[in-house]
């Protein structure tokens, strides 16, 4: 799946959960990114300079895309060994999506 089909599931499917970008509610299926509709060329033009990125690693569009369920994560603490501890779902993968190198692809395993 190329890089352009990802962003465009994983749009839709926030949009789907309740997303709403730049205060405008989204029409599913309809490729609009805030006030501008694109065609095929633009996705690959957005992807590769990089314009996605402020939409993907936003809290509203994580809190959509990924759930706002709680996710346990074990973390740990030197001086008191380990701990469990809980954080909100698209907390967590929105900050395991900022580590990655080509965080689509990390998208990409949710949709």
């Amino acid at each position: 799946m190329k890089n352009e089909q990802i962003l465009k599931k994983a749009i839709n499917k926030a949009i789907k959960n309740g997303w709403e970008h730049i205060g405008m509610k989204f029409a599913s299926g309809i490729g609009m990114v805030g006030t501008l509709k694109y065609n095929s060329k633009d996705w690959e033009k957005m992807i590769k300079e990089d314009r996605y990125q402020h939409i993907i690693f936003s809290h509203d569009f994580a809190k959509a895309f990924f759930g706002k369920e709680i996710h346990l994560a074990t973390i740990k603490k030197i001086e008191s060994g380990t701990q469990t501890g809980q954080d909100e779902n698209w907390r967590h993968h929105l900050q395991q999506m900022v580590l990655e190198k080509e965080p689509l692809k990390y998208l990409k395993k949710f949709l």
